[in-house]
C-alpha cells in the first residue's frame, strides 16, 4: 500500500512540476536564507526558492557571509519572476529574475558563485554555455571566489568531508562493533561495482568483489541544534547504514545501523545513550544502548554511537507520520526527504 501511494504521489508530483515550471510566478523576496536560498511570497503563499545551476561557499568557508549580502542586496525587498525547474529532496529549485535578469547568471558574473558542473545539474548546453562564460569572466578579473586562490567550490569541499567523515565511521564500525566486515579499510576497498545492486539514487554505496561485502546508506546527515547548544558550539550528525554480505545461495543479508556522531567540549552521551523511537510524540521502540567510541583532544569531546537496529525500525520511519530518534535526552527530528531515502534503501536492501 505504501509503495503504491509513494508510486502515485511521486507521479502527481512530477507531472504538477513540470506544468508548473512553464509558467514564470510574480513575487516578493521577503527573507534571504544563504547565499543562493531565498523565500518569495506568491499569490499562492511562501515558497523557498534556490538559485538554479549554481553553489556558494558553505557556512565555513571563507566569504560565505559576503556572499549572502550580495544576495541580499540583489534582490531582498525585490519584485521578481519565479520559475520552478525541479523538486529535490524537499527543495524548489528554479530560475528567479529581476528586472528580466538572471539571479544566477548575475552572482556567477559578479563572482558570488560557482557554476555547477552539468554532470551534476543536467543543465543543457546552450544554457550551460551561456552560465560558464560569465563564471569565466568573473575567473579571469579574480573577482568573488576567485579572489582566494584556496577557496574550492563548495560541493567539492563537501564530498571530501562526507568521505572522510564516512570512513571515519566505517572503521570504527567495524573495529569495534562489527566482526562481520573486515577491519581494514584501505583507500580503494569499496570501490567495486556491484553488478546485483540495482540503481540506489543518492545513496551512498560501496563493494568490495573479493569479499562480497558492502554498504548502501545516507549521507552523513547535520542536524539543526538547539539554540542552547549552538552556544555551546555543539556539532551533531546521523546516518542510517545498511552492512551485508551476498552468498550465490542465500542471496543479499545483512544489518541496518544507525551512527551518530557528536562533536562538543563535554561528553554529551556518557551516561545517557539508548536509542528510542518516538511516533507521534510517544516511544514506540526502544532500540537499546550504543557501541560507543570516544576522542579527545584535549579541546573537543568526539563521540561515535552505533546501534544495530531491525529492519523493521527502518519500515516504522518510512511509515509512520511524525518521527523522532531520542538518544538519552537528545531528539532528532529528521526531515521528510529522509523517509524516502529510507525507503529507496529499504528497497535496495532486499
Amino acid at each position: 500500500m505504501f509503495r503504491n501511494f509513494v508510486l502515485t504521489i511521486s507521479a502527481i508530483l512530477t507531472l504538477a512540476l513540470v506544468s508548473y515550471a512553464q509558467l514564470s510566478l510574480p513575487g516578493e523576496v521577503v527573507e534571504v536564507i544563504d547565499g543562493r536560498t531565498v523565500v518569495v511570497v506568491t499569490s499562492s503563499g511562501k515558497v523557498s526558492v534556490e538559485l538554479q545551476y549554481i553553489d556558494v561557499p558553505d557556512p565555513a568557508q571563507a566569504l560565505n557571509s559576503t556572499v549572502k549580502d550580495h544576495l541580499i542586496n540583489l534582490v531582498l525587498g525585490k519584485r521578481v519572476e519565479y520559475r520552478p525547474r525541479i523538486l529535490s529532496n524537499g527543495r524548489v529549485i528554479g530560475r528567479l529574475t529581476v528586472n528580466n535578469i538572471d539571479v544566477s547568471q548575475q552572482m556567477l558574473r559578479d563572482g558570488a558563485a560557482w557554476h555547477l558542473p552539468a554532470r551534476v545539474s543536467g543543465q543543457e548546453k546552450n544554457e550551460y554555455d551561456i552560465y560558464a562564460a560569465l563564471e569565466n569572466t568573473a575567473k579571469t578579473e579574480k573577482r568573488g571566489v576567485w579572489s582566494v586562490s584556496t577557496l574550492r567550490p563548495s560541493w567539492e569541499v563537501r564530498a571530501g568531508r562526507l568521505e572522510d567523515e564516512k570512513r571515519t565511521a566505517q572503521n570504527l564500525y567495524a573495529s569495534n562493533v562489527s566482526p562481520r566486515l573486515p577491519a581494514a579499510r584501505r583507500a580503494g576497498m569499496w570501490s567495486d561495482k556491484n553488478p546485483r545492486l540495482p540503481n540506489v539514487g543518492a545513496l551512498l554505496n560501496g563493494y568490495n568483489a573479493k569479499t562480497k561485502t558492502g554498504y548502501i546508506g545516507t549521507s552523513l546527515l547535520g542536524i539543526t541544534e538547539m539554540e542552547a547548544d549552538k552556544l555551546k558550539l555543539h556539532k551533531t550528525a546521523f546516518d542510517i547504514m545498511y552492512y551485508y554480505k551476498e552468498d550465490d545461495r542465500k542471496g543479499r543479508t545483512g544489518y541496518f545501523v544507525v551512527n551518530l556522531l557528536s562533536e562538543a567540549g563535554k561528553w554529551r552521551f556518557l551516561e545517557k545513550n539508548d536509542l528510542v523511537l518516538v511516533v507521534n510524540d510517544k516511544i514506540d521502540l526502544v532500540i537499546g544502548k550504543a557501541k560507543r567510541t570516544t576522542v579527545n583532544d584535549g579541546l573537543t569531546m568526539r563521540e561515535h554511537l552505533a546501534y544495530e537496529v531491525d529492519r523493521s525500525a527502518i519500515d516504522k520511519i518510512v511509515n509512520s507520520g511524525e518521527v523522532g530518534l531520542k538518544v538519552g535526552d537528545y531528539l532528532i527530528r529528521p526531515s521528510h526527504g529522509l523517509q524516502q531515502l529510507l525507503y529507496n534503501l529499504l528497497q535496495a536492501s532486499e
